[in-house]
């Protein structure tokens, strides 16, 4: 479900800047602004990885992202959608990393070749599979409705994963 909803926000994002009167030179030069602050996001991951978990960093940046996602119902200004924009992509720079290095940490050496290959192939179905399905869902409701949408989809989601993975926790302590 996770790319279903970066399905609809990749498709939503810039055709709602320019529904919202955001000039499309003036997008580009937003992308230029999310790239500098990329740039400096592995430095703002090392120190957050100093005091949290990468877990608690992937679950933190999720339930972010989400409720910058769901601030869209509230927000017209076009100052506030830019910057809005510009904090939820520089987001996926952080979550994309830590993510990336949870999934390494839970596979083991010799299989993680294989592994992070059929990984890929999945990721790669799903967007097949996702795309036509959050183009049709964008088609039936508003851009902004979309956005909100994966907002809350991504809190639920996140909320029932932490559920699964304390409930497997508390199962590995208790003896059979």
């Amino acid at each position: 479900l996770y790319f279903f909803i970066e399905e609809i926000t990749g498709l939503s994002w810039t055709p709602f800047l320019l529904q919202s009167w955001v000039e499309l030179s003036k997008i580009g030069y937003i992308f230029s602004i999310i790239s500098i602050f990329g740039i400096v996001s592995p430095f703002i991951i090392e120190k957050i990885l100093n005091y949290k978990s990468k877990l608690e960093i992937l679950f933190g940046t999720l339930f972010v992202y989400g409720l910058l996602l769901m601030t869209l119902y509230f927000i017209e200004a076009r100052l506030f959608l830019v910057v809005l924009f510009i904090m939820f992509s520089n987001l996926e720079e952080i979550f994309s990393p830590v993510e990336e290095a949870l999934v390494n940490s839970y596979i083991k050496w010799k299989n993680r070749a294989t592994i992070l290959s059929i990984r890929s192939m999945v990721t790669s179905l799903s967007s097949i599979i996702w795309w036509p399905l959050a183009w049709w869902l964008l088609w039936v409701i508003t851009l902004k409705q979309g956005l909100i949408f994966s907002g809350m989809l991504i809190i639920f989601l996140s909320f029932l994963y932490l559920k699964i993975h304390k409930h497997e926790k508390k199962a590995r302590l208790v003896p059979v």
